[in-house]
């Protein structure tokens, strides 16, 4: 029953949600929060979002730098408030997800 997966995996969405800009947020930690182990964390997002928990919160992150850029925050405060420790790293994720580098989007105004 989906349910029941959702219902185990709830500590770990309302963590991502709370700690998504953390960049020590880990597959341990969210494991954790919902007393189950690693391999089955992992095994529970695939069947329930269809990507790893990794992906999940890279997810959160990305809609999250995109809603902080289009305010006008600078490149490496977004990277921050996301949880990137390094705006290099922030930068080649954002454009590995949406195909447009941050400075470029924030200036483009086009929707991703």
């Amino acid at each position: 029953d989906p349910g029941d997966n959702n219902s185990l995996l709830s500590p770990a969405l309302e963590t991502i949600e709370t700690f998504y800009n953390n960049s020590d947020l880990t597959l341990d930690f969210l494991a954790e929060s919902c007393n189950i182990s690693n391999s089955y964390i992992h095994k529970l997002f695939r069947k329930e979002f269809g990507m790893t928990p990794f992906q999940y919160i890279t997810r959160i992150r990305m809609n999250q730098a995109k809603t902080l850029l289009l305010e006008m925050f600078p490149v490496g405060e977004v990277a921050l408030m996301v949880g990137y420790s390094d705006i290099y790293q922030f930068s080649r994720a954002f454009k590995r997800f949406y195909k447009i580098s941050p400075d470029k989007f924030r200036f483009s105004r086009k929707p991703i």
